[in-house]
């Protein structure tokens, strides 16, 4: 965690003590460190305090945010293949029928085909699933683009977009004017973990996934960790004020242009896209367990696809999606940037990886 976070986490633990849904004084305090909370979100993002909702993390924001808008029968959904497994997972839950929106040759959804797309389902688009940037790959999507072509064809349209990777490296006002459903996920941010937040247009109905209590407007019943809100918040609020993006964006470049210039053979995902602080990297020739192994061991933390499945060496959906075959995405690695990563951890990252490759032959 980041330290202002942090330190707002610890001050809130001692003063929260109670229930903010409970009407004793204890409760009250705890209710106004949550209401305040989520009008700093709101304000940060240009959104209403009564849109922000807060969930256990960005996984059940999306799922809230895919499975509970109400459809009309004939529904369809059009989505990024290459979105989170909980969104896709969501997708598959939901059971509206689903067309996948084309890519073009940068892994990002192709805007012209996907412009082709929605005028095709017109009326019946009930659903657009676009994430801000991937999260594997790093590649920033037409979000805006796509949402103003998709209320032109059905004005009625619910616009879900994934923010979780996208929210560290960007100002995310200009996706939250555009989208009715959002997931930000305040550990991404320096916050910490056990939080989420869902944005959520003002009156859109939403069936909750979470019942019991009237919580969180309906959506989330439970009760809320109000101290976990206060350190989310700082966290939102400051990723976008201290210079967060750019140091980023600054580490990433200068790390990728080592372990390029220095591997011969090595592709960089997405290169030439507009991209967030994500590096995926391809080692043809070369198995991914065994490059995670040696990094590993030289004290560097990568990751092969997605975090969440990164325990599992199956080749990852995205590239698949993207058209590489199973061996090509069994050869990939992704790395990311953020708060405390020094330039000195960048180079030792680059030089460990290096080695790597060549102590295991070199890219083939």
């Amino acid at each position: 965690m980041r330290p202002g976070p942090y330190a707002r986490l610890l001050a809130a633990l001692a003063a929260a003590g109670g229930n903010p849904a409970s009407a004793h004084f204890r409760g009250q305090v705890a209710k106004g460190m949550l209401e305040e909370s989520r009008a700093d979100i709101a304000a940060h993002i240009g959104r209403l305090p009564s849109e922000i909702v807060f969930t256990s993390g960005a996984t059940e924001a999306m799922n809230t945010a895919i499975i509970g808008p109400r459809l009309p029968e004939e529904s369809t959904i059009l989505a990024n293949p290459t979105e989170h497994a909980c969104a896709l997972t969501a997708l598959k839950r939901r059971g509206t029928r689903i067309e996948w929106l084309a890519l073009d040759g940068y892994g990002r959804v192709d805007a012209l085909a996907a412009a082709r797309a929605i005028r095709a389902q017109g009326r019946r688009l009930g659903m657009l699933v676009v994430m801000a940037a991937n999260n594997e790959t790093g590649v920033v999507e037409p979000v805006s683009e796509l949402a103003e072509a998709a209320r032109t064809a059905n004005p009625n349209v619910v616009v879900v977009s994934d923010l979780a990777a996208y929210a560290p490296s960007r100002q995310v006002a200009g996706v939250a004017r555009h989208a009715d459903l959002l997931a930000i996920a305040p550990h991404k941010l320096g916050g910490p973990a056990g939080i989420g937040v869902l944005v959520r247009r003002a009156g859109m109905p939403l069936d909750p996934l979470v019942t019991g209590g009237a919580q969180e407007y309906g959506v989330r019943a439970g009760t809320v960790p109000a101290a976990l809100a206060v350190s989310a918040a700082d966290a939102i609020v400051r990723a976008g004020a201290d210079g967060l993006p750019e140091e980023i964006s600054r580490l990433r470049d200068r790390f990728e242009a080592r372990v390029v210039s220095a591997i011969p053979g090595a592709r960089l995902i997405g290169e030439g896209a507009d991209r967030i602080g994500v590096s995926c990297l391809l080692f043809p020739g070369l198995r991914s367990e065994d490059l995670l192994f040696l990094l590993d061991e030289a004290g560097v933390a990568a990751s092969f696809g997605a975090a969440c499945a990164s325990g599992a060496f199956e080749p990852s959906h995205v590239l698949l999606a993207m058209g590489f075959s199973k061996t090509a995405a069994l050869s990939s690695l992704r790395f990311s940037y953020g708060y405390g990563n020094t330039v000195s951890e960048i180079d030792s990252a680059a030089e460990a990886l290096i080695a790597a490759v060549e102590k295991l032959g070199g890219v083939r």
